[in-house]
């Protein structure tokens, strides 16, 4: 599934409640029980507004922006800042389908939406847009409803209509009005899981519904130089621990944990590699239900490791070992001339692998690593780089 280059307003949801805000290129303090919305530190409450007319309240129809209005105002006069709204819920009146295949956002949704959001931020309220939810699989809605949602949900080129001709219109129409909080895709969506599914529901496979709402991308991450660059989640987990990929220009360089306690807002930095240049940072989800505000980059590269050198090399290499015969440590020296993921293996005369010393997202430069042969047998080893397309093989004696 491609997703294209949406530019949502200030946040973006991944699976049920990943909320991602967008890149902060500076990290700034905030409090950590605040979110940053429209130049405000808020700390949001509200209510689940759901629907005034289930199903119907985008799309061909009416839309009661009089009721609308008296929920907005009524939040707003006790204090609250927030609320929930889904939008499609079972695909019945919105977006236009011909057949299995959308075909756009559905007669008027773009207009009724956009009224919504209105009302809502006359009374100074935020709302969290869900696209879809559980109900889409509802077996009461017939087999007319339930079979295209079915196909959204199990055939990647039918996914592929919604998002092209649905989600993105409606995301680049709606870009930067105000009253958007964030993006969630589905609401409750185990209950329509084959896992965990409820028996008024049709039933998919888990990892069908996290394929659509898996990643979050940044393809605009500019470093100045290569190095190590500070990246911090600003997060909240609703129930434990929880951990996601982490992607740095295609290669998936970390599984990052995500601590308790939960019910508060913590900050986690880890370091990632950067190129000079645009970089791609991706968030793949492993385990979600879990909320982040923001990630922050810092501006400036940290101080690499002694072995990465200033002078970047021109080609890839990998060097004869030194010492050679070692006993019991050696070091292992290569070169590389991009960011790229490095592999370095040793192995035995047998083939059998008996050490990975790298594995892992590198910057361009010049590496050595230490290898420690304290456990092995006296004999011969060969030890493999691989970095893409380049795969080089050297020899070394370990002798007692």
């Amino acid at each position: 599934m491609t997703m294209p280059d949406l530019t949502f307003p200030k946040r973006s949801l991944l699976c049920l409640t990943l909320l991602l805000a967008g890149l902060v290129v500076a990290a700034q303090a905030q409090p950590l029980n605040r979110i940053s919305f429209n130049d405000l530190e808020l700390f949001l409450n509200g209510g689940n507004v759901a629907w005034v007319n289930f199903a119907r309240d985008i799309g061909p129809g009416t839309t009661d922006l009089a009721r609308f209005r008296q929920a907005f105002q009524d939040v707003h006069d006790h204090g609250g800042n927030a609320m929930r709204l889904w939008l499609h819920t079972t695909g019945e009146a919105s977006p236009e389908w011909n057949g299995a295949q959308v075909v756009g956002p559905g007669i008027g949704a773009i207009d009724d939406l956009r009224a919504i959001l209105d009302a809502a931020w006359e009374n100074e309220v935020g709302l969290m847009l869900c696209l879809w939810s559980f109900d889409l699989l509802r077996i009461s809605n017939g087999t007319t409803i339930t079979d295209r949602a079915y196909g959204i949900l199990t055939d990647p080129a039918l996914t592929q209509t919604y998002i092209d001709n649905a989600l993105v219109p409606i995301g680049q129409a709606l870009a930067g009005h105000p009253a958007i909080l964030a993006w969630e895709i589905f609401n409750e969506a185990e209950g329509m899981s084959n896992e965990h599914g409820w028996t008024f529901n049709r039933h998919v496979p888990m990892s069908n519904i996290q394929r659509d709402s898996g990643t979050l991308t940044f393809d605009n991450v500019v470093a100045d130089t290569w190095g190590l660059y500070l990246l911090t989640f600003r997060y909240y987990l609703p129930f434990g621990f929880k951990a996601q990929y982490l992607h740095v220009n295609g290669v998936q360089v970390a599984e990052v944990g995500f601590d308790e306690p939960i019910e508060q807002w913590h900050e986690r930095a880890i370091k990632v590699a950067l190129q000079p240049g645009v970089n791609t940072i991706q968030i793949e989800k492993n385990w979600g239900w879990m909320y982040v505000d923001y990630i922050s980059l810092g501006t400036e590269a940290l101080n690499v490791a002694a072995e990465v050198l200033e002078k970047i090399p021109g080609t890839f290499s990998l060097a004869q070992n030194y010492p050679n015969p070692f006993n019991p440590s050696t070091q292992l020296a290569y070169t590389v001339p991009e960011a790229v993921h490095v592999r370095l293996d040793v192995f035995d005369v047998t083939g059998r692998r008996v050490a990975v010393l790298v594995d892992g997202f590198q910057p361009a430069g010049r590496y050595t690593v230490p290898f420690d042969a304290q456990t092995l047998a006296s004999g011969l080893y060969l030890y493999r780089l691989q970095t893409g397309a380049f795969l080089q093989t050297k020899q070394m004696v370990l002798m007692r």
